[in-house]
């Protein structure tokens, strides 16, 4: 929030932007309005006002190439290692100015395309009759191809993060970070493909 506390910043990492909101403060209550957004790297996730500028981390990105040092197990040499997120990216830290009404416009509509926020406008539009059905319909209501569709998901991991230990795969072992102990129903799946 700014020191005046009438702009608060969040951010938004699903849309890479920082959300702005005007707040307004009258004798009776404290409201709120979204003046915009302004584009960040990927899946910003934390922010500081420092004066005119915020700082923004973000969680997925190529990275500022952070490094960590890190002491040896077995030895009393010191060795560099790379420092990563739980999906095993790097991250990144992001310097921005506070823009101006007509720069925050500009961002707010970059921002609203990368998003692809006009699609929820057709979320408004009404099923049309005698259309026929396709795989995926144009409108909500419209027929579908499909009577069931069945969509299991799972957080979006890389075969490595999960399956690289596998000795049947052409995996990582080194990147598995939930190996069979954490994901042994996925595991035992897997190992009736071989």
């Amino acid at each position: 929030m700014t020191e005046d506390g009438k702009t608060l910043f969040v951010t938004n990492g699903m849309d890479n932007a920082v959300c702005v909101i005007d707040r307004h403060k009258d004798a009776l209550q404290l409201s709120y309005e979204i003046k915009g957004y302004i584009p960040t790297e990927a899946y910003p996730s934390g922010i500081v006002v420092h004066q005119n500028t915020l700082i923004v981390t973000n969680l997925e990105s190529t990275g500022a190439r952070a490094f960590d040092l890190v002491k040896a197990h077995h030895r009393d040499t010191v060795k560099t290692v790379k420092v990563y997120n739980a999906h095993h990216q790097l991250a990144s830290i992001s310097f921005i100015p506070v823009p101006s009404e007509d720069q925050l416009k500009t961002h707010t509509a970059n921002v609203k395309k990368l998003s692809l926020e006009y699609r929820l406008a057709l979320t408004d539009l009404l099923p049309r009759p005698d259309i026929a059905p396709t795989p995926v319909p144009e409108r909500i209501g419209e027929p579908s191809v499909f009577k069931h569709v069945l969509y299991i998901i799972k957080e979006n991991r890389t075969y490595d993060q999960v399956l690289g230990d596998l000795k049947e795969g052409r995996g990582m072992p080194s990147l598995c970070i939930f190996g069979d102990t954490v994901t042994p129903n996925q595991h035992k799946l897997a190992g009736t493909m071989y």
